[in-house]
């Protein structure tokens, strides 16, 4: 389900990535979604390594592990380079990793930040602001999937739709119910451009347990935010 498994590093944009930083004022949605900034999909690794600004850890190849969600749409990744510090970037420290498939050529760049301490209130709201600073720049967002609840990993879940105030997106709020009682959530919007999506994401664990469902699901508890730009 959760598309949303996003990395760590702590790192400050050098000038050469402040094109990467929010500006506070609404630019022209674009029509089409070549990739993220100056990561454009179908680079090589060598390619993606040349852009200035982020340092990578070396390639790695083989199957990378796939969520259930792409699983489901088919995606395959068979290489990947996660950034060797963290990006500061929307007031967060991200975690970056670059995905390739089989030809070896980019299809997804994707950010996590760690799991803190931050209440189920704070945590949506800071999901809301990070939504907010994409639909400056993209455009509004919406919903993953249709209000009303499904089977998931033999837990409860309990999906709404919620907007925010000021804005034209809106987003998906899913109440995961564990087996053990405790609760845990996930909130998703998503920008598509035919087969290419930007997706953000926010979960939140009460429980911080190690078996959560959300530990489970994106590999991070208490609070997490994620983005990614995929084809």
């Amino acid at each position: 389900m959760r598309e949303l498994k996003l990395l760590h590093l702590t790192w400050v944009w050098t000038c050469a990535l402040c094109a990467l930083c929010p500006v506070g004022q609404a630019v022209s949605a674009p029509s089409s979604l070549a990739g993220w900034n100056q990561y454009k999909f179908d680079m090589t690794p060598e390619q993606v390594k040349a852009v200035p600004g982020i340092a990578w850890n070396p390639l790695k190849l083989g199957t990378v592990p796939l969520t259930p969600s792409e699983k489901e749409n088919g995606r395959i990744s068979w290489g990947f380079m996660s950034a060797s510090s963290k990006v500061t970037l929307y007031g967060h420290a991200f975690g970056v990793t670059a995905s390739f498939d089989p030809k070896l050529t980019l299809n997804d760049i994707a950010a996590r930040t760690d799991g803190d301490g931050s209440s189920l209130d704070d945590c949506e709201q800071q999901f809301r602001m990070l939504v907010e600073a994409f639909e400056l720049d993209y455009g509004p967002f919406t919903p993953v999937q249709s209000t009303g609840g499904r089977d998931l990993r033999r837990a409860t879940e309990t999906t709404v739709w919620r907007a925010i105030a000021g804005a034209k997106s809106k987003y998906e709020f899913d109440t995961l119910h564990d087996a053990d009682g405790s609760d845990s959530f996930v909130a998703r919007a998503n920008r598509t451009y035919g087969a290419h999506v930007i997706g953000i994401g926010m979960s939140y664990d009460s429980s911080l347990k190690d078996n959560s469902l959300v530990a489970a699901i994106v590999g991070s508890r208490g609070c997490s935010l994620a983005f990614n730009f995929s084809r």
